[in-house]
């Protein structure tokens, strides 16, 4: 693992390829994966003009729909200053694309014959990094540094915004980020952090996403856990609940549900962090990879497969992590061996307090239950719903 200054050193590199003018084009998707680009590029001789980060240097294609395939041909930047694009010179990027689609020029790539027809520009989430201004350091996340910054909408309009900036230049780091905003861009919820756009014109890159002042619930149940009451928790957990069904409704598992990926701010939770979040029913995963075992359904380690019943189990946990007086993490004397021998290996199980009211510990104990008896997150929302009002045997003013 490089060290932050190497990585802000090799960012500091690859920038100084950036500054043609090319980035400035509106067909100019910065570095787009190749899946993304394939979703874009619908009909044949759509084109758009993308990036590749490889060994240390930033290498300019132009990708072109053809048939059931894209088809991608590199551009060469001559020390002289210009292009070259199959073997000709040309003076900028804009004079090529310029040529070949007034033309209609047929080119040749990997023995295929094609021709641009039709750029496909921008979208509304990919955003330029001059819309975006910096402010102060948040904290660390999973390949770079969350800031608190501004974003320009419009003319006039000027949101505050948190912004993840993208510090480790890997293809890993980047399929990372895209994968993220890709689930992340169409999600509109009011328990659900809200995503702006991608800032990806120039590097470093910038995921750009509503700022929740409160933080995480983690640090925030440390901060006010004693004093919240049986019905505040119940309200947290309620708005949780809301926004990981909303989740499973769009056919998304999040994957890595815990208090430290709820974010809290005047009383309303938000779930965040989909960086892990992938769009399907079930998901295989490599088991000799580390995982978050503190959160991880027993079961996984025996299917290699997680589901919204995962999800279900992770938000058990959660449970857990509310109603702990003061708070503590799962299995908190336990390291991760522990963890795994005695709970996924064996059967030790999470229990609440006997002072939580047993209308919650039934919702708790169904979730961690196994897996093919544990409820949807429709069904937990209702749950908690009608302990707020009442609606059980426990009521509502039982404290802790």
């Amino acid at each position: 693992m490089k060290s932050r200054r190497e990585q802000k050193k090799e960012v500091l590199s690859l920038s100084r390829q950036l500054s043609g003018d090319f980035t400035k084009l509106d067909f100019w998707h910065g570095l787009l994966p190749d899946e993304d680009t394939a979703n874009i590029l619908k009909l044949d001789g759509d084109y758009l003009l993308r990036g590749i980060h490889k060994d240390g240097q930033y290498c300019v294609i132009l990708s072109i729909r053809w048939g059931k395939n894209v088809l991608n041909a590199g551009l060469t930047e001559r020390n002289s200053g210009g292009w070259i694009f199959q073997d000709r010179p040309y003076d900028t990027i804009k004079e090529v694309v310029d040529m070949l689609q007034v033309t209609k020029c047929p080119i040749t790539i990997c023995n295929v014959m094609c021709y641009l027809d039709t750029p496909v520009r921008r979208k509304a989430w990919e955003l330029r990094r001059q819309m975006v201004k910096l402010g102060k350091e948040l904290g660390q996340g999973s390949y770079g540094t969350v800031y608190m910054g501004q974003l320009l909408i419009g003319r006039n309009k000027i949101i505050r915004v948190a912004v993840k900036v993208l510090t480790e230049m890997t293809a890993e780091a980047s399929n990372a980020l895209w994968k993220e905003a890709r689930y992340h861009q169409s999600f509109d919820h009011p328990n659900c952090v809200k995503m702006y756009g991608v800032a990806n014109d120039a590097l470093p890159y910038y995921l750009v996403m509503e700022l929740v002042n409160g933080g995480s619930l983690d640090k925030y149940l440390i901060k006010k856990g004693p004093k919240l009451s049986v019905k505040e928790r119940v309200t947290i957990l309620l708005d949780a609940a809301k926004g990981l069904d909303y989740l499973h409704d769009k056919g998304t598992l999040h994957r890595d549900v815990a208090a430290r990926n709820l974010l809290i701010d005047s009383n309303v939770v938000k779930v965040a962090d989909f960086g892990m979040s992938r769009k399907c029913a079930n998901y295989k995963v490599d088991t000799n990879k580390p995982l978050n075992l503190r959160w991880l359904a027993p079961e996984v380690y025996k299917t290699q497969t997680v589901n919204k019943a995962t999800d279900v189990y992770a938000f058990g946990v959660t449970i857990y992590e509310v109603f702990s007086v003061p708070y503590k993490i799962p299995y908190e004397k336990w390291d991760a061996n522990k963890v795994f021998e005695e709970v996924i290996e064996g059967e030790y199980r999470l229990s609440l307090a006997d002072n939580v009211p047993p209308y919650i510990r039934q919702v708790f104990g169904e979730c961690i239950g196994p897996e093919e008896e544990r409820p949807p997150f429709k069904s937990i929302v209702i749950c908690l719903r009608n302990f707020q009002e009442g609606k059980n045997e426990g009521g509502i003013g039982v404290g802790l």
